[in-house]
């Protein structure tokens, strides 16, 4: 299976194990694209190399990480929620939009719920795969299943 630019998971794995092993088994990010910058690294086709490109898409990126990040107190919850839900418009683009306004019309609705069961079933996935956590994948399945129809 290609992942990136022609290159196969296996490479991708072999190769972060190596930039792994040269750093006492600690992978970091940094380690990654310092390993990837030559031409012809393995990874180098990973990454996006010219810098007009990368900076936009990077400040893109902490525009994203900004808007998803905003949470503010509303009246009757214990905790903060998020101000902004990123949905689909008609259009097929995404937006970001505040979240009173999703959860107020059915199919917007739909979509957050339809995203916040998706992520449950990540997490319930992932749960699986460790030991010594089944207690806490019941109360994930407890909250998917809690989560009303979407139908």
């Amino acid at each position: 299976m290609d992942i990136e630019d022609g290159i196969s998971t296996q490479e991708i794995i072999d190769e972060l194990e190596r930039i792994r092993a040269q750093h006492s088994g600690r992978l970091n990010t940094a380690d990654v694209v310092d390993a990837a910058r030559p031409e012809d690294a393995i990874l180098h086709p990973a990454f996006e190399w010219d810098d007009r490109i990368a900076g936009e898409l990077y400040r893109r990126t902490c525009a994203r990480h900004l808007i998803a990040n905003i949470r503010v107190q509303k009246e009757g919850n214990r905790e903060p929620v998020r101000m902004y839900v990123n949905i689909k418009m008609e259009d097929s683009a995404r937006h970001y939009i505040p979240s009173e306004e999703a959860m107020a019309d059915p199919d917007l609705r739909a979509q957050v719920l339809a995203g916040l069961r998706r992520s449950l079933n990540y997490y319930a996935s992932e749960l699986r795969k460790m030991e010594g956590l089944a207690h806490v994948l019941a109360h994930v399945e407890s909250l998917m299943q809690d989560l009303e129809p979407i139908d």
